[in-house]
């Protein structure tokens, strides 16, 4: 049953199995064509033409790939993707030719044969030459020559209508054309933009009057020189020239507007708020656009006349590594440096102390480390940020800049605590720079019922400014106002019995 239903199908297997087989060709190598044969290109431009080549033999083969002109190959280098293909049987390749214009190419039409010669590997004398051919027109940067003022044809009588004559007459029409967008197109666009509210405008066109003159005036004289039909090895160096001129009159512009503009409005943003973070990026950020424009302005310069930069990126990429490297610890200072400027636990001004005891004042806090003011010894002490990170740091300047501080006494026993405890009220409520407000009221503790006598301390509130002399003053304040009292301070005592008679040795 089941041949006699396969009957009727082997007629349909076999064509479909029949048409599915590639076409049979005379050749033991096909060269196939892909796409147009066809184009245009400019000056310092390319176009690129494909062939396929398929070994329909049962032999290896060996093809030679060699393209020429047959016409007009002045000025156009030709570079074959391959020039030598091995191909074994059922093999195919993919065959490329790269045609590029110089950039001093004159304007003409260009002819190309290519030609592949097919020698089979184990029979040399079995071989087969096949061409394939594809034009393209190729147009010139400008075309050098003529007597055409701008676009119009110079009719004028001699010697005017000369080469001489054109070049000058078109020379100083570039001048005519950039004075009047000097002299009169900028100071209009000026009187309109001075109306706005904003200050940018202005800047960026008075940083943009100058550069603009000077790329007009380049270009007017470049394209007056194309007229009198110099060589055109000398013309293209004079383009690679007006390109670097224009490279470094962007990069000069480019570092005037990232300079009086960016900078000083990011400066001024700074100033305006309490971070100290843009404080210190914003200097980073100028000193960083200092380098990074006049890199990028010689690399763009160096890659006109023709120098490759990617051995020297990758080397600037290895370098960048080792630098690294050996800088681990200056860049934790510096990441620590940038966390302390976002967390923010002390700013520029805030007095600190330290966790060796320093009471200090901030007066720097850089990527690298922070400046502190010793205020008792007036010194500077630099601690890398990266140690100050890690180590316990008191901001006696936060939540405000008062500070609770108390001052001690110890009375003798049999003393009247209430009376203590108002007289030391009194001297504190007295003090014109202690702090009398609800919340930070002066107050006194009974601190401790010692050896040789009752501590008593007094509490108060301060502004930071005067917390030395405040203190002092206390002291002061107290021992005078307890003597007045008939007060008596209590001092160290100690009850030594000898032979069990007591004696008091004070």
């Amino acid at each position: 049953m089941m041949r006699r239903a396969l009957v009727p199908v082997l007629p349909v297997l076999i064509v479909l199995a029949v048409t599915m087989l590639p076409a049979a060709s005379a050749d033991p190598v096909n060269v196939m064509e892909v796409g147009a044969y066809e184009g245009s290109i400019g000056a310092s431009e390319s176009i690129t033409f494909q062939w396929v080549l398929y070994n329909n033999d049962s032999f290896p083969y060996l093809v030679t790939v060699i393209p020429i002109f047959a016409e007009g190959g002045d000025g156009i280098a030709v570079t074959p993707s391959e020039s030598f293909i091995s191909l074994d049987p059922g093999e195919h390749r993919t065959v490329e030719v790269k045609l590029s214009a110089s950039q001093g190419v004159s304007t003409h039409h260009a002819d190309l044969r290519v030609t592949f010669n097919m020698t089979r590997m184990d029979d040399p004398s079995q071989y087969m030459v096949v061409e394939r051919s594809a034009s393209m027109d190729v147009t010139a940067l400008f075309e050098r020559g003529g007597t055409k003022i701008f676009v119009w044809d110079n009719n004028l009588p001699a010697p005017l209508n000369t080469a001489w004559g054109t070049f000058i007459i078109e020379l100083l029409g570039w001048i005519m054309v950039a004075s009047l967008v000097h002299l009169v197109l900028f100071p209009l666009v000026g009187r309109i933009v001075k109306r706005t509210r904003i200050k940018v405008d202005d800047q960026l066109l008075r940083i943009l009057r100058t550069p603009v003159l000077v790329v007009v005036v380049s270009f007017g004289l470049l394209d007056s020189l194309d007229i009198l039909g110099i060589p055109a090895d000398v013309y293209v160096s004079l383009w690679q020239l007006y390109e670097i001129v224009v490279i470094m009159v962007v990069a000069w512009t480019s570092y005037r507007i990232f300079n009086d503009i960016i900078i000083d409005f990011a400066g001024k943003w700074a100033a305006k708020t309490e971070s100290g973070i843009d404080d210190v990026l914003v200097p980073l950020l100028h000193k960083a656009g200092l380098l990074i424009i006049p890199i990028f302005a010689a690399g763009a310069a160096l890659s006109v006349v023709g120098i490759d930069l990617t051995l020297a990126v990758a080397s600037l990429g290895v370098v960048g590594l080792v630098v690294g490297l050996a800088a681990q610890h200056s860049l934790g200072n510096l990441f620590s440096g940038i966390l302390l400027m976002l967390d923010r636990p002390f700013k520029v001004g805030d007095v600190v102390r330290l966790d060796t005891g320093e009471i200090c004042r901030v007066v720097k806090i850089g990527l690298r480390s922070t400046q502190l003011h010793n205020t008792f010894d007036h010194d500077i002490i630099i601690l890398p940020n990266d140690m100050l990170a890690n180590r316990k740091v008191e901001n006696w300047s936060r939540p405000d800049n008062r500070h609770s501080q108390g001052t001690e006494v110890r009375v003798a026993y049999g003393t009247d605590l209430e009376k203590v405890h108002k007289l030391l009220l009194q001297v504190a409520h007295e003090h014109p720079d202690v702090i009398k407000e609800p919340g930070q009221m002066p107050y006194v503790r009974t601190a401790k019922l010692g050896e040789s006598g009752v501590d008593f301390k007094v509490w108060y509130w301060v502004e930071l400014k005067n917390m030395w002399r405040v203190a002092s003053d206390m002291r002061t304040a107290v021992d005078k106002k307890l003597r007045e009292e008939g007060i008596e301070i209590a001092l160290p005592q100690r009850v030594i019995t000898f032979n069990g008679s007591p004696s008091e040795e004070q």
